[in-house]
């Protein structure tokens, strides 16, 4: 659990993220969905993602999250093709 979790809790992660989120508020129709959203669901799809969110994520969230979500017993194999067993 920790060389990739403590990787993506860098700053570079971060700032990686506060980008994406200035390009999708540069995007109208991602605008206009966000709205569209929030005035149908009313806050029920939780709080918005802004800079300030992003900044407050600590590395301990994240593991805390990776433990409590990323667990053998929650794992789905999903096989697909022409094969025989």
């Amino acid at each position: 659990v920790g060389a990739p979790v403590a990787r993506v809790a860098g700053r570079g992660a971060q700032r990686q993220a506060i980008a994406g989120l200035e390009e999708q508020w540069r995007d109208p129709a991602y605008l206009a969905r966000a709205h569209l959203q929030d005035c149908l669901y009313a806050g029920a799809l939780g709080e918005p993602v802004t800079k300030r969110s992003i900044r407050r994520i600590s590395r301990d969230d994240l593991l805390a999250f990776h433990r409590a979500h990323y667990r053998p017993n929650s794992a789905i194999l999903v096989v697909a093709g022409d094969f025989q067993l």
